[in-house]
This record gives structure tokens, sequence and C-alpha cells, in this order.
């Protein structure tokens, strides 16, 4: 019959998915070594260094995802970026592995499973949240991990848009998340093989001379270009990119960069981020400027 240290540790487990680990066991009091004992009589299995998993407790879904959060030795990860906004179900991510974010001067010194994607940031007690137990980054960090990661503005878009619809982003970070996804990305950070070639790509308006010095449009001179002119001939540009990504760009639009995992997904997503380039910012609670509403459409 299981003693009271077994009945005990089980408790704890019960709590965390069946993982203890040996902080765990020192934090109720019990011997780390007592770990090692339950392993070697078959009530506990070994699944990673320094991570037990107690065999009477029933397996669940989430188990991989406590499992991620405890793998790091010294410190616990947090979910985030997809697999943040996958388990907050905010969007039709589905991401392939599980992102963990780690402090910044925490050192892993031993192989990384391949289904592990490592991030660092020192996050703020009010960037985690807890998903039945599990450490994970808010909707709103979720959100913000994806735009600076450059995940594709659809699913940015839905994730943003399901956030404020259940009342998981406050006012403010609901404009925040809304201002950075209009945001160029930088250069160095564009997923582009040539970001130079492609800015120099063929660059057509409606029949006329490539566009002075062959530089991109900005939101601005797009909008005015829009106004002299009924049509404006863009070009998207495809690109192969890692992990058989293939990367879409408009050159003409400076900032308008997406991805896909087909060509076509790739083309969907990059005419989704012209779109939300184009659409209007919401006025400030101060502004009282008369608006009037120019409807344009884009044809794809």
């Amino acid at each position: 019959m299981p003693g009271r240290v077994y009945t005990q540790l089980l408790e704890l487990a019960n709590e965390r998915f069946g993982y203890l680990t040996p902080d765990d066991a020192r934090a109720v009091g019990v011997d780390p070594l007592r770990l090692q004992d339950l392993a070697r009589r078959g009530l506990a299995e070994r699944v990673a260094h320094g991570v037990y998993r107690i065999e009477l407790v029933p397996r669940t879904a989430l188990d991989q995802y406590m499992e991620a959060t405890l793998w790091p030795q010294g410190v616990k990860g947090v979910l985030c970026h997809e697999t943040a906004l996958d388990l907050h179900d905010l969007c039709d991510v589905n991401p392939a592995k599980i992102h963990l974010t780690l402090p910044i001067h925490h050192r892993v010194r031993r192989a990384v499973p391949k289904v592990y994607v490592l991030h660092h940031r020192d996050l703020e007690d009010a960037d985690v949240a807890l998903h039945e137990g599990i450490p994970i980054a808010t909707p709103y960090r979720a959100i913000l991990d994806g735009i600076e990661a450059h995940l594709g503005p659809r699913l940015l878009d839905q994730a943003i848009e399901t956030a404020a619809a259940r009342g998981l982003l406050r006012r403010e970070q609901l404009a925040d998340v809304r201002q950075r996804l209009r945001e160029p990305i930088p250069a160095q950070h564009r997923p582009m093989s040539d970001a130079r070639r492609t800015a120099r790509s063929t660059q057509r308006l409606a029949g006329r001379r490539p566009l002075s010095g062959g530089s991109p449009l900005s939101r601005a001179s797009l909008g005015i270009v829009l106004l002299m002119s009924n049509q404006l001939a863009l070009t998207i540009v495809f690109e192969p990119g890692e992990d058989g990504w293939v990367i879409a760009s408009i050159p003409e639009v400076a900032g308008v960069f997406s991805q896909g995992h087909t060509r076509a997904e790739a083309r969907a997503n990059v005419i989704d981020a012209l779109r939300l380039m184009l659409s209007p910012e919401p006025a400030g609670d101060d502004d009282r400027r008369e608006r009037e509403q120019l409807h344009l459409t884009i044809a794809a």
C-alpha cells in the first residue's frame, strides 16, 4: 500500500497533470530522491532530466504543455507565441512546435528537443497567466509575440478581433496591437532573402513609368496615387523562405510582407496585409475632425 509520502506527492501531482520536479518535492518537505525511488518502483516515469510523472494520474491533451514548461532547469518556461494563441483559442493558428519563453539570462546547457522553440524575454507578472495551471503568456503578450515574429496578418487580425470580442484586451491594449500591426516591418527583420532586390522589382503604376528611384510607396503616398488614378498596378513577389515557407511581398508598397505554407496562402496573406495597411486608424475620443469614408476595392 502506498505510504504517506507517495500520497502527498500524488496530491501535488494531481494539480500539475501528474508532473513533479525535485523543487516541487522540496517545497512540501519531501526528499527529492524519493522521486527516483518511485521511478525505480514503476510508480513514476522520468520523462526528462529532473522531471517525473506519477503514473496514476490520468493523461490529458495538455500534458505536453505542462511538461514543456517544466523542461528548463532552474526556471519555469511560459507558453508563448503561436502556442499561446492556440491555447487561448484566439485564431486558427496550428503550431507544429511548442513555443516557450525563458528569462533573458537563462542559458540552456543541454540539447533542446526538436518540438520546442525557445524565446528569451524577461516577462512581467502582468504578462503571464495560467491555463488550467500551466504558465502561459496573456492574450495581449501572445499577440505582441505574434506581431514581432511576423505571423500572418490574417491570423493576427483574427486574434485581435477575437480577443477584443471576448473582452481579453483593455482599451489601450487593443489600440496598441492594432497600431503595431499597421507599422511597416523594419528592413533588417523582413523575411526576405534579398530586400534590396525586392525593393527594386518592377514597379508599374497604371501603365505609367516606374516610380522615381524605384522607391516603394508609403501609406500616405499610396493614398494620393489611388486618388489620382483609377487603377494601381501592383506586383506580388514570391520567394522561398525557411522551413518550406513561401514569402510574399508587394515591393511597390513599403512594409507589406507576409508568408504562407503555400503560394496561395502567402498570396492571400499579403493581400490581407495590404488591405490592413490601407484600413483607417480608429479616431481617438478627443478627435473631433469631420470624417468622410472613401471606399476603395482591391481586386485580386
